[in-house]
């Protein structure tokens, strides 16, 4: 498991109902990619689990669905260093209308809340203003959690 602060994330807003996550942990680059949005909320479920770690939650997870199966986020407060969490990021294979048929780490790893939070604070914050342009929102609309990015934006700005 990586522990260190060499960590950083970049969320893309694609159009028509898709999304890239991208990874920088130590020297690797982990992509998440085919992210879908016509099967859940997969900002507004990244914005919950955050303002729940601010608030102290001992963990959280959610799933951001592909097409098929998707990628599991489980993120646990460390017992031993509290302002800390491990972050488990899965794949869950399946095949179109079944079950998940398989489970497999892609990778995990050891981050401060804050510095957690941070990411994705400013990731989503860059979202924001980028869906202002009509270039950017026109093909893009519906797929950002205003009412839950601003709650995440008061915890944030306390």
């Amino acid at each position: 498991m990586y522990d260190c602060d060499d960590i950083d994330i970049l969320y893309v807003l694609q159009s028509h109902g898709w999304s890239t996550c991208i990874l920088y942990i130590g020297d690797r680059i982990h992509l998440i990619d085919s992210i879908s949005h016509a099967f859940g909320d997969p900002i507004g479920d990244l914005v919950l689990a955050t303002i729940s770690l601010l608030k102290g939650a001992s963990q959280v997870e959610f799933v951001w669905w592909h097409e098929p199966g998707g990628t599991q986020w489980k993120i646990v407060r460390s017992n031993n260093e509290p302002h800390k969490i491990i972050i488990t990021v899965i794949e869950l294979s399946s095949n179109y209308g079944h079950s998940i048929t398989q489970k497999t780490i892609l990778f995990n790893f050891e981050i401060k809340v804050n510095h957690f939070s941070t990411l994705i604070y400013y990731q989503l914050k860059k979202i924001e203003i980028l869906l202002k342009e009509k270039s950017f929102e026109k093909s893009r609309s519906g797929e950002f959690p205003y009412a839950e990015f601003h709650k995440l934006e008061s915890l944030f700005l306390l």
